[in-house]
């Protein structure tokens, strides 16, 4: 029984030298922050919309697409906020004024995903509950959805998205 114990402890120890380890390692990395050459462009669009705080804009796109430009999803969602060619063709924005709305340019989509953030915040404006759960669940889902269950749609992803984005935005730090 004894030897038994003597084995256990060293991997005991082991464990918390890790868990230990790992925590300086976060504590040193410090929150998460978003990419230097996003942050004026994330401030400026969410200035355009009352009510999208920046943090959340900053959480949204970083959900989106971990801030890749260039991000493709299985489902052919594009670029850093990833709109469907669909809704990037009826809500794209040339956010440069280079006369090229490109979903691949942040210059671009950024503020087009203020801007549509703002139009979702009209789409679910009667509907009971916090705004800004109801428009992410609105971006995620639709605000047909929203509307439709009056509120936050029951669907596991979308409900994972509202949270996790919530979450990330309270969190997040401009630099």
């Amino acid at each position: 029984m004894r030897k038994g114990v003597r084995v256990a402890l060293p991997f005991a120890a082991t464990g918390l030298v890790v868990a230990i380890v790992g925590g300086i390692a976060w504590a040193h990395r410090g929150p998460p922050t978003v990419p230097e050459q996003y942050r004026a462009l994330v401030v400026a669009a969410a200035r355009t919309c009352p009510g999208l705080d920046a943090h959340v804009l900053a959480a949204q796109l970083e959900q989106e697409s971990g801030w890749d430009a260039q991000a493709l999803s299985s489902q052919g969602a594009q670029g850093i906020a990833q709109f469907l060619p669909r809704t990037w063709k009826a809500y794209g924005l040339d956010g440069n004024g280079d006369g090229v709305k490109d979903v691949w340019n942040p210059k671009d989509a950024i503020p087009t995903a203020a801007h549509f953030d703002c139009l979702l915040f009209a789409e679910v404006q009667h509907v009971p509950g916090d705004r800004v759960r109801l428009m992410l669940a609105a971006y995620n889902a639709g605000a047909t959805a929203v509307r439709a269950y009056g509120g936050v749609p029951p669907y596991r992803e979308t409900r994972s998205y509202v949270d996790t984005v919530l979450h990330r935005a309270s969190v997040l730090t401009f630099g």
